[in-house]
């Protein structure tokens, strides 16, 4: 469900995979709060790319991992975000909250964006 694609001095990116909702939602949170809590890199970018469906459910583990980043001090990125996911954000008002990016990669190039511009 979660996999590392990169490791550098500033960012950690993972891949979510799959369906992320009510079976599978805690599991993510569990793995996200992990990695939160043991890598010292000071941005978590979330590449969604591979997310094929997403509930409600599936909503509270970034939530969750959004807090504890705020509250550890570092930033959390939704990169990849397909339509499934985007409309979900969009009912919520979370595209408000979360930083999101046009870029899987955190590169020089990288397009970071919050919703608020």
């Amino acid at each position: 469900m979660i996999k590392l694609l990169l490791e550098s001095s500033e960012y950690l990116v993972v891949q979510l995979d799959g369906i992320l909702s009510y079976p599978t939602a805690e599991r993510v949170e569990q793995e996200l709060m992990g990695l939160l809590n043991t890598h010292r890199k000071s941005k978590l970018l979330i590449n969604m790319e591979q997310v094929r469906f997403m509930d409600s459910a599936g909503l509270f583990p970034l939530v969750h991992s959004l807090k504890l980043a705020k509250r550890l001090g570092k930033t959390l990125t939704l990169c990849g975000i397909p339509p499934c996911v985007q409309l979900i954000l969009q009912i919520t008002g979370l595209e408000q909250t979360f930083h999101l990016s046009n870029s899987p990669l955190p590169d020089g190039n990288a397009s970071v964006y919050t919703a608020n511009g």
